[in-house]
């Protein structure tokens, strides 16, 4: 297999989905790596970035949605998305040349321009609950991924816990710019294809993540933060490790890998003799129902149930 064929292969894999559903990009890239022969093999081949690099310069920078059926739309919108985020990865980046690296940041330059106008097509869109006539590719996800490589993703601040201990979070402001509806649709059709008894309770949003839910608020309107780590949740005073599962406790998956390190919290909504029932939002996607086992975080972690 040729590595452009390779490219594509990852592009198309199934569960690709899945790297937007951990605390940052980096993490959902290293999990997919880890369970992916098909990337395992493109982080071998020597010529993988500039593949990557040619691949995403080829993206159209303009779409007539109405031109084109809905699941190729949506085809296109999300392997834009996974094109940015693989090309931001340092594994990747890094082997692009000086020359190289050039084109790919003019192109991406040229294409946020892009911005102004796919938000204005977007709140109408909003309105409407309607795909606009255009769909704009503005790479906005490239940039994020850079970005949170040296902490300059969002404005930074902290908060308390019940018990008096300090959360560093991030805060979303009137600046940060969320996915569009065609982003979000494309998203969704993705999730209800590889998770078919999820049920998803809100819209992809990259306002809040699933520590941000499970501990600090249930709010998907009024909720602003995104919070890494629950650890110090976890070491609060006011909570209680529990070994039975119950409605209204906090249920945390503690991942077990020092390679990947990457937890995730949820509110448990119901408990039967055969599964348990989870709310929790998935990374900047979904906010979703689902067991504790119909989700991308069950392999390699230990799951426990916190009162707080």
């Amino acid at each position: 297999m040729t590595t452009e064929q390779l490219v594509n292969a990852a592009l198309n894999y199934p569960y690709m989905i899945d790297i937007l559903a951990y605390t940052s990009y980096s993490t959902g890239f290293r999990v997919l790596a880890e369970n992916f022969n098909g990337l395992k093999e493109l982080l071998e081949r020597e010529d993988a970035a500039q593949k990557l690099a040619q691949k995403m310069q080829a993206t159209p920078v303009c779409v007539n949605t109405r031109a084109m059926p809905e699941d190729a739309l949506f085809d296109l919108v999300n392997q834009s998305i996974f094109l940015d985020i693989l090309m931001a990865q340092p594994e990747f980046l890094n082997k692009l040349t000086a020359e190289e690296s050039e084109a790919l940041f003019a192109f991406v330059d040229n294409t946020a321009a892009n911005e102004e106008s796919n938000q204005k097509n977007n709140i109408q869109a909003m309105r409407t609950n309607a795909i606009p006539e255009t769909y704009d590719f503005t790479h906005k996800t490239f940039f994020n991924a850079i970005s949170e490589q040296f902490e300059t993703y969002r404005e930074k601040d902290t908060i308390q816990t019940r018990g008096g201990l300090t959360v560093n979070v991030e805060r979303w402001t009137a600046s940060d710019v969320d996915w569009t509806l065609t982003e979000i649709m494309a998203a969704a059709r993705d999730w209800q294809a590889k998770y078919p008894n999820v049920k998803i309770l809100q819209n992809a949003t990259r306002r809040y993540n699933c520590h941000s839910y499970a501990w600090y608020s249930q709010s998907h309107s009024s909720n602003m933060l995104v919070i890494r780590s629950a650890v110090n949740y976890l070491n609060d005073p006011y909570s209680t490790k529990v070994g039975t599962p119950s409605p209204g406790l906090k249920i945390y998956y503690d991942d077990t890998r020092p390679q990947i390190d990457d937890n995730h919290s949820g509110i448990i909504v119901s408990v039967t003799s055969s599964q348990v029932i989870v709310a929790s939002k998935w990374g900047e996607s979904i906010l979703a129902e689902h067991t504790t086992t119909q989700c991308p975080y069950y392999n390699s972690r230990d799951i426990q149930y916190w009162r707080y």
